[in-house]
Formats: C-alpha cells, sequence, structure tokens
C-alpha cells in the first residue's frame, strides 16, 4: 500500500511540473550548431500524424516497437498521457519538428527494479525525425543534431523539472542511441533486461551536465 501512496505522490508531482511548462524554452548551445532549438509540450493534434510517421519508419520501428496502424498508435499515446507518469515533448529547429522526447520518473517505471532511484530521477527516450528530411531542412547543419536535440531536453530536465540525474536505457543493438548518449556525457552503467529488450544503462547527474554545457555555474 504505502509503494502505491508514493507512486501517486510522485506522479502529482511529475504532473504539477510539466504542467508549469506551458511556453517554450530556448537553450543557447556551443558545441554543436547554430540552428535555434526550443521544446514544448507535445500537441496530439499538431504532432500526432508526424510522430507516428517517425515512429513507423525502419530506422525507429526496429527499436521503438511502434510500427502500428495510426488509430492504436493515438490510442497508446493517449493511454500514456492520461496515466500522468509520462511526459511528451517535441523539440524544434527553427520552428520545424525534429525530435519527440518521452520522460518519467525512474521510481514510477520498471527500471527502478534495477536502479535505486529518487523522486528527482528521471529517464528519457528519444526519437529524431528521419534524417533525410533532416538533411532536406538543414543540409551540413544535420550534423550534431540529435546531440543538440538530447542536450536540449536535458537542459529543461535539470533546470525545470529539477532533476538530479537522468537515465538513459537504449536497446543495446541501437549502436547509434548509444554512441549519442556517450557523446553527450552519459556514463554507461550496467546491460539490464528491461521486458521489451536487452539494453545499456546510462546515467548523467545534474552536476555533470552543467559543468559540460554550463561550465560558468
Amino acid at each position: 500500500m504505502k509503494s502505491d501512496e508514493n507512486e501517486q505522490h510522485n506522479t502529482k508531482v511529475l504532473d504539477k511540473k510539466c504542467q508549469s511548462f506551458t511556453k517554450k524554452i530556448e537553450v543557447p548551445l556551443k558545441r554543436f550548431n547554430r540552428l535555434k532549438l526550443s521544446i514544448h509540450h507535445f500537441t496530439p493534434s499538431l504532432y500526432l500524424h508526424t510522430m507516428h510517421y517517425w515512429a513507423s519508419a525502419t530506422y525507429s520501428s526496429r527499436f521503438w516497437q511502434m510500427n502500428i496502424p495510426f488509430q492504436e498508435f493515438k490510442d497508446h499515446y493517449e493511454r500514456l498521457i492520461k496515466s500522468g507518469k509520462y511526459f511528451v515533448f517535441i523539440i524544434s529547429a527553427n520552428n520545424i519538428p525534429i525530435s519527440q522526447a518521452e520522460i518519467y520518473q525512474v521510481q514510477n517505471d520498471p527500471l527502478s527494479e534495477h536502479v535505486d532511484a529518487k523522486d528527482s530521477d528521471y529517464g528519457i527516450h528519444l526519437l529524431m525525425a528521419p534524417y533525410r528530411d533532416l538533411l532536406t531542412f538543414f543540409g551540413q547543419q544535420t550534423r550534431g543534431l540529435a546531440a543538440e536535440a538530447l542536450v536540449t531536453v536535458l537542459d529543461m530536465l535539470f533546470d525545470t523539472l529539477a532533476a538530479t540525474s537522468v537515465y538513459a536505457e537504449p536497446d543495446i543493438q541501437n549502436k547509434h542511441a548509444c554512441n549519442l548518449a556517450e557523446q553527450i556525457g552519459f556514463t554507461f552503467l550496467k546491460k539490464i533486461t528491461l521486458r521489451e529488450k536487452e539494453a545499456k544503462l546510462y546515467k548523467i547527474t545534474k552536476k555533470f551536465f552543467l559543468s559540460l554545457y554550463r561550465p560558468s555555474q
């Protein structure tokens, strides 16, 4: 019973923090390109078809396992958001959607079986738009764009949501995602078995993130 009460409390805290995040924020970065990135709440009427297109593509369906009919996809995200345990954000570059991010508190996720998590520990799933589409819009600036999108989400997590640590658990065969996590500064912890995959578990702390991307603070 106490576990259920803790979960309800954590869900309410996360919901309150995310609901207070009502406008776009822009994160200045110096390590990648100079595109103007922003992050904002996922709005189904605006982005659901785009997200379904991304998730159904060959490059992503293998690891996201979301190559499903649109209505089933829509129902999934309605349940996800209604649960109050997961929040979805859209990252844009020059007002063009380039990525989606799902965030959650580790304590409310099966990942908690592998992590001694606090309520300030979050997890993240990131999905980029197809590379060929990004090349069409941004050309050479596409290089490093995934890294910039991930840093933008982390900045929001450590700032707006007051996270102290963020975990990532990409599929062990998803070399691009694993390399991206390591490029950004995540530390590899161990290999874990989740219900849908064998994964590599990574972690980055707020202190280390700030030392990399906001060294003056």
